[in-house]
């Protein structure tokens, strides 16, 4: 994979689907996400997440199970929302901890790192907080703090830290039309890298349901790599958050 492709996988895992700006009762506590190949529609795995509020029913943390097609488990998610909500201390390991990436928290600012050999060497590095910023699943809580700002036709620029090259690096969000999925509106944004490298590259593409702003369909490259390392390119769509639309009797 070459440079400018390898840029799109730095916003693979946006696909937390909570919504900030629902009622309590309406928060979600479980949601399954369904993979599949981009180019093909073949299976290649489902996403298993649950989410913890704390008694102000803010989100404060979340984890994930990553299932193959013949269920069994081939990476698990942990993520800390407390510091803040778009960018969350978070710990990716797939493939036994074969594959390793991660955001902490430290005195200096937030400590990114990765591994490839099951953690018996790590890449480390220490970014500053600065501005407008996104890490993982916490972009899904940019979108909606800038939900009606992306719909009034606003480009959203931010940075998005990234543990796989070790740095942030800028992106733009747009949003770019209306259509249904299954019968149910939906609202398109596009996920660009904002620099001459995005003129290269297909973006990444979020549906969020027009009435929730929940996520419901996300286009690109996955946070998830096959056994030898390479990342898939995938259609993730959560079946429980489509609305039937309504029938006149």
């Amino acid at each position: 994979m070459d440079r400018s492709m390898r840029y799109l996988s730095l916003v693979t895992c946006l696909l937390l689907a909570t919504s900030l700006n629902l009622q309590a009762s309406e928060r979600l506590t479980t949601l399954r996400g369904e993979a599949y190949d981009l180019k093909t529609d073949t299976a290649l795995y489902t996403e298993h997440h649950q989410f913890e509020y704390d008694d102000n029913n803010t989100l404060v943390a979340a984890q994930v199970e990553y299932r193959s097609t013949d269920d069994e488990i081939i990476g698990r998610k942990t993520l800390d929302f407390r510091r803040s909500l778009s960018v969350p201390g978070y710990e990716t390991r797939l493939h036994d901890g074969r594959y390793i990436e991660g955001l902490r928290y430290t005195e200096d600012g937030v400590e990114i790192y990765r591994s490839r050999d099951g953690g018996e060497s790590m890449d480390t590095k220490t970014l500053k907080l600065d501005g407008l910023m996104a890490a993982d699943a916490g972009f899904n809580n940019l979108v909606h703090a800038r939900f009606d700002q992306l719909i009034e036709g606003d480009t959203v620029k931010f940075r998005f830290i990234a543990p796989n090259q070790q740095t942030s690096v800028r992106f733009k969000a747009e949003h770019v039309g209306e259509r249904s999925i299954e019968g149910m509106p939906v609202v398109d944004f596009k996920i660009a890298v904002a620099s001459l490298i995005g003129l290269f590259v297909d973006p990444l593409r979020l549906s969020y349901d027009a009435e929730t702003r929940r996520l419901i369909e996300y286009r690109g490259l996955s946070n998830v790599r096959s056994a030898d390392g390479e990342l898939y390119e995938v259609r993730i769509r959560y079946p429980a958050l489509i609305r039937k639309p309504e029938t006149s009797e």
